[in-house]
């Protein structure tokens, strides 16, 4: 889907359409599970927009460099 919003989405209305679509789904649940943090205490409620645009950049990012016949490595920080 990432690939396709890179390649396609300007090109043809009704894909751009269903991938702005895609991208708001994927904001509205990383807030959904940022607000739940806010109310748990665990983070500061004015960052929520900030950190779900955030996330959904680097998951994004991934998604487009990933190719199915590689894995990716995963950095443990800290």
């Amino acid at each position: 889907m990432v690939n396709t919003m890179i390649e396609v989405a300007d090109a043809i209305p009704e894909i751009g359409e269903r991938t702005s679509q895609y991208r708001r789904r994927i904001e509205i649940a990383l807030a959904a599970a940022l607000t739940r943090a806010a109310r748990a205490g665990e983070i500061h409620h004015g960052t929520i927009a900030d950190r779900a645009r955030l996330i959904q950049a680097a998951l994004f990012g991934i998604l487009a460099v990933r190719r199915p016949d590689r894995s990716i490595t995963v950095i443990q920080v800290g």
